[in-house]
């Protein structure tokens, strides 16, 4: 296939994915025209919200959604997306090995990237409750005060399209109720609008209201590999031709792509943070016009990127002794998704030599057709992922048999681009664009004395 993989084994649904599209033109009976900027969901109204609630809430409420470890998420999370880089980074999404597939290898969001970046844990029990729609009513009526009966009539519509409005959660968690329903519902808002974001407007999924239920449980909760899984779903879904927005923690995915492609972010937008604080507070997130030539200037960028314009080790060398969790093999779990973690694919992120790697396991059944609405990946060993994640032996990447990364060495082990170029796609244009060839394109920067540090 054109621009596609000449083994099909490793990602066998790039057919069906946007980059083929891009690459061998629209298929008889989808629209001509190109798939442009993707639009990215934000609940920025909701965390500006949420930031002056919490600044008037007594002290007790303040202390409760403090213990959860969860009170910064409306100040790390953005409102601002650049959506020509967030959509050239989806056509380089491939669902099958959950990575980006770049011309020097492959790379994805780690969970120390989460820890790092957006401040919640990733230890802890995975959130893996999937509750009916009866127990999400019981839930709801109790947090708002309301009889069950009318959690989805409409009027007053509390519950629509599966998530409930988070200006109602606002108004009858106010002030006049105890101070853990007030805490709970903030915190049912922060996760809604920051972790978990779906692709509606004024609403936010119920489904948290399991574990905020005892406040004093919370922190125990691995909200990062929650946070991982779904955003990965979400990228999964938006990689179909058809997919025309995408949800989840954009903060993120946008923040990790400035941590590890100097050439992206924009000018002097880093400041000064103290340590310990979430790396996304570090950039200043601004507005960017999504027009069609960022995109393409983004998509030809990555298509002529060199291994020597990527930091590998943002965070230094140490991370995985840091955060040994990191290191999981195997799946992670939000509720009814199970998205597979392969540390082993991007070995470069943890400061080692990429061997060539073995693939993890596949779902029992995954459908990934064009249309993103149709889009169904389930395994049938979803029951198995909470034994393996919260043992103590739990699966894990064995770093002894790894080559530390040398600054003046070579990053990947021989015969492995001659491998995944035959298993991926090089490159997203088939045209470049008039005047510009096979080389660095104009202007970039390369940071040839960070690549590793």
């Amino acid at each position: 296939m054109g621009g596609g993989p000449e083994d099909g084994s490793v990602i066998p649904t790039f057919a069906r994915h946007i980059a083929s599209r891009l690459w061998e033109g629209p298929l008889e009976g989808e629209n001509s025209v190109a798939r442009g900027c993707i639009r990215c969901q934000s609940r920025g109204l909701l965390c500006a919200e949420l930031q002056t609630l919490s600044e008037g809430m007594p002290e007790g409420v303040k202390t409760l959604i403090a213990d959860t470890g969860l009170s910064p998420l409306p100040w790390v999370t953005t409102g601002h997306f650049d959506l020509p880089l967030i959509s050239a980074f989806v056509e380089r999404w491939q669902p099958d090995t959950k990575t980006f597939h770049l011309p020097f290898g492959e790379m994805t969001i780690m969970l120390h990237d989460v820890f790092m970046i957006v401040g919640i844990p990733i230890e802890g029990r995975p959130v893996s409750t999937v509750l009916d729609s009866d127990s999400i009513d019981s839930s709801l009526a109790s947090l708002l005060q309301d009889e069950i009966v009318n959690i989805r009539v409409k009027p007053p519509g509390i519950m629509e399209c599966g998530g409930v409005r988070w200006k109602t959660v606002m108004e009858r968690c106010g002030g006049t109720r105890s101070p853990e329903i007030q805490a709970r519902g903030w915190l049912l808002l922060a996760l809604g609008s920051c972790l978990f974001v779906d692709k509606t407007s004024n609403r936010v999924t119920p489904h948290p209201l399991v574990e905020l239920d005892d406040l004093s449980t919370v922190r125990g909760h691995s909200w990062g590999s929650a946070c991982l899984a779904y955003l990965f779903r979400q990228l999964g879904v938006a990689t179909r031709a058809d997919s025309a927005s995408i949800g989840g923690c954009l903060t993120l995915l946008q923040a990790w792509i400035y941590e590890y492609f100097p050439c992206f972010p924009p000018h002097a937008t880093v400041k000064e943070t103290t340590a310990g604080r979430p790396r996304a507070l570090r950039w200043e997130f601004v507005a960017c016009p999504a027009n069609p030539d960022r995109l393409a200037s983004y998509r030809y960028t990555l298509d002529y990127m060199s291994v020597v314009e990527v930091s590998w080790t943002p965070y230094g060398r140490s991370i995985a002794i840091q955060h040994p969790r990191t290191l999981y093999m195997g799946h992670l779990r939000c509720r009814g998704i199970g998205e597979i973690y392969a540390p082993n694919r991007v070995t470069r992120q943890l400061g080692y030599v990429q061997e060539i790697p073995t693939t993890l396991g596949s779902p029992g059944v995954a459908y990934r057709p064009r249309s993103s609405h149709r889009y169904e990946i389930n395994f049938c060993n979803m029951g198995f992922m909470d034994v393996d994640w919260s043992r103590g032996g739990y699966p894990r990447l064995d770093l002894t048999r790894l080559t530390c990364l040398r600054q003046s060495g070579p990053t990947v082990a021989i015969g492995y681009l001659e491998l995944y170029l035959k298993i991926t796609h090089s490159k997203i244009l088939r045209n470049p664009p008039q005047g510009q060839h096979d080389n660095y394109p104009p202007g970039l920067t390369l940071i040839m004395y960070a690549c590793f540090y």
